[in-house]
């Protein structure tokens, strides 16, 4: 049985390792067109990789509910179960787990390691174009597979060499393809900012469009030259986006849980005070938005193929012996590790079937 990879990420390399180790007489082949297997993986979460959470799955961490279901199924003690058994030795750092090493580097390379000792084969620097209901059409030739997984990227972090070009194509195949759009990323504002560029600080930030708040969350704002940035501000973003809003404001609490007695120089540095002295009010400072910065500043991708193209196992419902996984898929989770632990309970789920 030949299977062949589409994509040498998280979810591709997963998938690899956990076939061939489910399947060890299967020929696995990993299709990767960058010069290094996993070159965003290396470098998600700063480089230190936050790969899922304890935390409760609720509200808007994700767009769509299969990713719930998924992980309760295939919950985050069966991944560190999994990456403990390959080497991959966890810690829990507030309810985020990471690797013990908090090395992105390191998680790449022993499950890149862990595969190859299986007899998983790879080939680098082969992009991909399509395939046919037997073979995968590359810049390198054709390669026959029994079973075909798709799990490439999407747009974010081209300078990681994402590319969206195979999923886009899927279309031909009959696909519904949502449209692509940088997620977690920072934000454009009307407001000038920078005299504050590179401020940071903790605020509470609620987005607001025509009236209704469509999002609301304590955390670290940072200050950009020509907008806002931080954690909490990628979670304004994506909302916004996921709800193909217009217009909105970013409403912003400078000092949550806290009074104000008047004077700004007793709860902020120098050139904050003067800033939001400006302002007036630092309870309620609102910001438009203008646009967002573009996908080399983004962590995710919003859109890919309908996860009604695939079943709950991600065998594809349009062509035989083809899955799809991962970032590929019309899903995406705020940060927090969800977009890597749907990279990885999709790549162990299709492991399961195949």
């Amino acid at each position: 049985m030949k299977i062949v990879i589409v994509g040498g990420g998280a979810a591709g390399l997963v998938a690899a390792l956990a076939i061939k180790e489910k399947k060890p007489c299967y020929d696995v082949l990993v299709i990767d067109r960058n010069n290094k297997l996993g070159k965003k993986l290396r470098a998600t979460g700063n480089g230190k990789c936050n790969m899922c959470n304890l935390l409760d799955i609720e509200g808007q961490y994700l767009n769509e509910d299969r990713a719930r279901k998924l992980f309760n199924e295939i919950n985050v003690h069966t991944l560190i179960k999994f990456f403990n058994n390959h080497n991959i030795a966890t810690v829990n750092h507030e309810g985020y787990i990471y690797p013990y090493s908090e090395s992105a580097n390191m998680l790449t390379d022993t499950l890149i390691d862990e595969a190859k000792k299986l007899g998983v084969k790879f080939i680098s620097e082969c992009q991909a174009f399509d395939y046919t209901s037997n073979k995968l059409i590359t810049d390198k030739g054709t390669y026959p597979f029994d079973k075909l997984v798709i799990a490439t990227g999407l747009g974010s972090q081209p300078k990681l060499g994402a590319d969206a070009s195979f999923v886009l194509n899927l279309s031909k195949h009959g696909y519904m393809i949502y449209p692509l759009h940088p997620a977690l990323l920072p934000i454009k504002t009307v407001e000038p900012t920078k005299e504050v560029n590179g401020l940071r600080r903790e605020v509470r930030v609620k987005l607001i469009s025509k009236g209704k708040t469509y999002f609301e969350e304590e955390g670290e704002l940072q200050f950009k030259k020509d907008g806002l940035s931080g954690i909490v501000i990628y979670h304004a973003a994506s909302i916004y986006l996921r709800n193909h809003l217009s217009s909105a404001e970013v409403v912003v609490d400078f000092l949550p849980n806290t009074k104000f007695n008047g004077k700004f120089e007793n709860y902020f540095v120098k050139d904050l005070a003067i800033y939001l002295k400006k302002k007036g009010d630092p309870k309620k400072v609102t910001f438009h938005i203008k646009g967002f910065y573009d996908e080399n500043d983004s962590v995710a991708t919003i859109g890919g193929v309908s996860l009604d193209d695939v079943d709950y196992s991600f065998n594809s419902k349009r062509e035989k012996n083809v899955f799809i996984i991962g970032e590929a898929l019309n899903q995406d989770g705020l940060c927090g590790g969800y977009n890597l632990m749907w990279a990885f309970t999709s790549a162990l789920k299709v492991s399961a079937i195949i």
